[in-house]
């Protein structure tokens, strides 16, 4: 039979580096962003080079052609 409090102290040790990965301050709140200023209304998308990602890069890409975005799509090298 376990007691509450076990479980509870188990719950507090899985918990508890996670929400402390999460309590740091955003990029946006620190004033730094990802990529220069300019075109933010033109995206590239990558895929994979399989048909699963490539199917999903071109429906990303419509997506967000209809959200009045451009897009251009990329292919990566295999892996392998």
């Amino acid at each position: 039979m376990r007691t509450p409090a076990l479980f509870l102290l188990r719950l507090l040790l899985v918990l508890g580096p996670l929400t402390a990965c999460a309590a740091g301050p955003s990029l946006e709140q620190r004033g730094e962003v990802t990529a220069a200023p300019g075109d933010s209304r033109h995206l590239t998308i990558g895929s994979a080079g399989f048909t699963e990602s490539d199917l999903l890069a071109q429906m990303y890409a419509l997506l967000l052609e209809q959200a009045g975005y451009r897009t251009s799509l990329i292919t990566v090298a295999n892996r392998e």
